[in-house]
Protein backbone atom coordinates (compact mmCIF):
# COMPACT_ATOMS: atom_id res chain seq x y z
CA UNK A 1 0.00 0.00 0.00
CA UNK A 2 3.11 2.06 1.14
CA UNK A 3 4.34 1.69 -2.53
CA UNK A 4 1.23 2.70 -4.19
CA UNK A 5 0.80 5.52 -1.92
CA UNK A 6 4.43 6.50 -3.07
CA UNK A 7 3.88 6.45 -6.72
CA UNK A 8 0.48 8.63 -6.25
CA UNK A 9 2.35 11.33 -4.36
CA UNK A 10 5.50 11.32 -6.56
CA UNK A 11 3.17 11.43 -9.43
CA UNK A 12 1.46 14.76 -8.68
CA UNK A 13 4.47 16.40 -7.49
CA UNK A 14 6.10 15.76 -11.25
CA UNK A 15 2.80 17.89 -12.19
CA UNK A 16 4.24 20.67 -10.41
CA UNK A 17 6.76 21.89 -13.17
CA UNK A 18 3.64 22.01 -15.56
CA UNK A 19 1.75 23.68 -13.05
CA UNK A 20 4.94 26.36 -12.62
CA UNK A 21 5.70 26.91 -16.26
CA UNK A 22 1.49 27.90 -16.16
CA UNK A 23 2.60 31.10 -13.65
CA UNK A 24 3.78 33.33 -16.36
CA UNK A 25 0.62 32.96 -18.68
CA UNK A 26 -2.65 31.54 -18.30
CA UNK A 27 -5.01 30.49 -15.02
CA UNK A 28 -2.42 29.86 -12.22
CA UNK A 29 -4.92 30.13 -9.53
CA UNK A 30 -7.75 27.54 -11.99
CA UNK A 31 -4.89 24.98 -12.74
CA UNK A 32 -3.59 25.00 -9.61
CA UNK A 33 -7.37 24.51 -7.90
CA UNK A 34 -7.64 21.51 -10.96
CA UNK A 35 -3.91 20.03 -9.28
CA UNK A 36 -5.40 19.86 -5.85
CA UNK A 37 -8.61 18.73 -6.66
CA UNK A 38 -6.78 15.76 -8.69
CA UNK A 39 -4.60 15.31 -5.51
CA UNK A 40 -7.78 15.22 -2.91
CA UNK A 41 -9.22 12.77 -5.43
CA UNK A 42 -6.75 10.23 -5.67
CA UNK A 43 -5.85 10.39 -2.08
CA UNK A 44 -9.06 10.20 -0.97
CA UNK A 45 -9.70 7.12 -2.73
CA UNK A 46 -6.28 5.89 -0.13
CA UNK A 47 -7.97 7.22 2.60
CA UNK A 48 -4.70 9.20 2.99
CA UNK A 49 -4.72 12.40 5.16
CA UNK A 50 -3.02 14.53 2.84
CA UNK A 51 -6.21 14.64 0.38
CA UNK A 52 -8.07 16.57 3.19
CA UNK A 53 -5.12 19.73 2.99
CA UNK A 54 -5.33 19.65 -0.65
CA UNK A 55 -8.98 19.90 -0.29
CA UNK A 56 -9.00 23.12 2.46
CA UNK A 57 -6.29 24.45 0.23
CA UNK A 58 -8.77 24.72 -2.71
CA UNK A 59 -11.35 26.46 -0.80
CA UNK A 60 -8.80 28.66 0.57
CA UNK A 61 -7.68 29.32 -3.55
CA UNK A 62 -11.43 29.29 -4.13
CA UNK A 63 -12.25 32.31 -2.17
CA UNK A 64 -9.38 34.28 -2.35
CA UNK A 65 -11.59 35.25 -5.81
CA UNK A 66 -14.29 36.29 -3.41
CA UNK A 67 -12.56 39.08 -1.58
CA UNK A 68 -14.16 42.60 -2.15
CA UNK A 69 -11.65 44.98 -3.64
CA UNK A 70 -11.12 47.88 -0.88
CA UNK A 71 -10.92 51.07 -2.80
CA UNK A 72 -9.70 53.04 0.33
CA UNK A 73 -6.42 50.65 -0.03
CA UNK A 74 -4.47 51.69 -3.45
CA UNK A 75 -1.90 49.63 -2.73
CA UNK A 76 -3.82 46.06 -2.47
CA UNK A 77 -3.63 43.69 -5.17
CA UNK A 78 -5.84 43.18 -7.80
CA UNK A 79 -8.30 40.35 -7.22
CA UNK A 80 -6.79 37.66 -10.22
CA UNK A 81 -2.82 38.82 -8.64
CA UNK A 82 -4.51 38.06 -5.22
CA UNK A 83 -5.41 34.57 -6.16
CA UNK A 84 -2.48 33.88 -7.64
CA UNK A 85 -0.80 34.44 -4.61
CA UNK A 86 -2.96 32.63 -2.52
CA UNK A 87 -2.87 30.18 -4.85
CA UNK A 88 1.20 30.21 -5.38
CA UNK A 89 1.26 29.68 -1.40
CA UNK A 90 -1.08 26.40 -1.54
CA UNK A 91 0.92 24.71 -3.94
CA UNK A 92 3.93 25.35 -1.66
CA UNK A 93 2.18 24.22 1.37
CA UNK A 94 0.54 21.26 -0.22
CA UNK A 95 3.90 20.30 -2.16
CA UNK A 96 5.86 20.36 0.91
CA UNK A 97 3.65 17.90 2.78
CA UNK A 98 3.49 15.57 -0.05
CA UNK A 99 7.44 15.81 -0.78
CA UNK A 100 7.98 15.08 3.71
CA UNK A 101 5.49 11.73 3.17
CA UNK A 102 7.87 10.78 0.06
CA UNK A 103 10.58 11.15 1.78
CA UNK A 104 9.38 9.04 5.41
CA UNK A 105 8.11 6.16 3.00
CA UNK A 106 11.64 5.99 1.67
CA UNK A 107 13.09 6.16 4.92
CA UNK A 108 10.70 3.26 6.06
CA UNK A 109 11.40 1.52 3.22
CA UNK A 110 15.24 1.57 3.03
CA UNK A 111 15.20 -0.04 6.81
CA UNK A 112 13.53 -2.86 6.15
CA UNK A 113 15.19 -3.09 2.87
CA UNK A 114 18.46 -3.17 4.35
CA UNK A 115 16.93 -6.15 7.08
CA UNK A 116 15.54 -8.05 3.71
CA UNK A 117 18.77 -7.60 2.15
CA UNK A 118 20.44 -9.27 5.29
CA UNK A 119 17.73 -12.16 5.29
CA UNK A 120 17.96 -12.50 1.61
CA UNK A 121 21.93 -12.85 1.49
CA UNK A 122 21.99 -14.92 4.25
CA UNK A 123 19.50 -17.08 2.71
CA UNK A 124 21.12 -17.27 -0.53
CA UNK A 125 24.41 -18.52 1.23
CA UNK A 126 22.87 -21.10 2.58
CA UNK A 127 20.09 -22.12 0.00
CA UNK A 128 21.16 -20.14 -3.67
CA UNK A 129 17.23 -18.91 -5.08
CA UNK A 130 16.07 -19.97 -8.06
CA UNK A 131 17.01 -17.73 -11.17
CA UNK A 132 14.09 -16.10 -12.36
CA UNK A 133 11.64 -17.08 -15.20
CA UNK A 134 10.63 -14.19 -17.57
CA UNK A 135 7.12 -14.53 -16.66
CA UNK A 136 5.12 -14.35 -14.29
CA UNK A 137 7.88 -12.64 -12.49
CA UNK A 138 5.20 -12.46 -9.32
CA UNK A 139 4.86 -15.94 -8.93
CA UNK A 140 8.37 -16.19 -9.02
CA UNK A 141 8.74 -13.30 -6.00
CA UNK A 142 6.15 -15.26 -4.32
CA UNK A 143 8.47 -18.39 -4.32
CA UNK A 144 11.72 -16.87 -3.48
CA UNK A 145 9.90 -15.84 -0.14
CA UNK A 146 8.79 -19.18 0.66
CA UNK A 147 12.05 -20.39 -0.14
CA UNK A 148 13.73 -17.73 1.69
CA UNK A 149 11.31 -18.61 4.77
CA UNK A 150 12.45 -22.43 4.64
CA UNK A 151 15.59 -20.97 5.86
CA UNK A 152 15.87 -21.46 9.69
CA UNK A 153 17.91 -18.96 11.09
CA UNK A 154 16.01 -16.38 8.50
CA UNK A 155 12.45 -17.26 9.03
CA UNK A 156 12.09 -15.03 12.05
CA UNK A 157 13.44 -12.06 10.69
CA UNK A 158 10.61 -12.12 7.37
CA UNK A 159 8.29 -13.40 9.50
CA UNK A 160 8.86 -9.73 11.37
CA UNK A 161 8.95 -8.26 8.06
CA UNK A 162 5.85 -9.78 6.98
CA UNK A 163 4.06 -8.06 9.90
CA UNK A 164 5.52 -4.57 9.41
CA UNK A 165 4.85 -4.73 5.21
CA UNK A 166 1.61 -4.99 3.38
CA UNK A 167 1.94 -7.96 0.41
CA UNK A 168 2.63 -5.43 -2.31
CA UNK A 169 4.87 -3.31 -0.45
CA UNK A 170 6.63 -6.71 0.65
CA UNK A 171 6.90 -8.09 -3.15
CA UNK A 172 8.25 -4.38 -4.53
CA UNK A 173 10.99 -4.66 -1.83
CA UNK A 174 11.79 -8.43 -2.74
CA UNK A 175 11.99 -7.59 -5.96
CA UNK A 176 14.75 -4.88 -5.55
CA UNK A 177 16.69 -6.88 -2.92
CA UNK A 178 16.51 -10.07 -5.53
CA UNK A 179 17.89 -8.01 -8.46
CA UNK A 180 20.55 -6.37 -6.73
CA UNK A 181 21.57 -9.93 -5.41
CA UNK A 182 21.28 -12.23 -8.92
CA UNK A 183 23.34 -8.43 -10.36
CA UNK A 184 26.14 -9.01 -8.07
CA UNK A 185 26.70 -12.65 -9.00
Amino acid sequence: MQTLIRETLLGHLQEITTLADGYAGGDFAGGTMAWLKAVEDSLGKLRHPQASLAAAERARVAAAGDEPSDAAEPCRRSRRKHARWVAREALGRVEERLREEVLAIDARFAELRDKLAQAVAMAHAQDPLPLPPTQPREAWLRAAWRHCRGVANVAPLLLSLEAALKPMDRLNLLDDVLNNVLASE
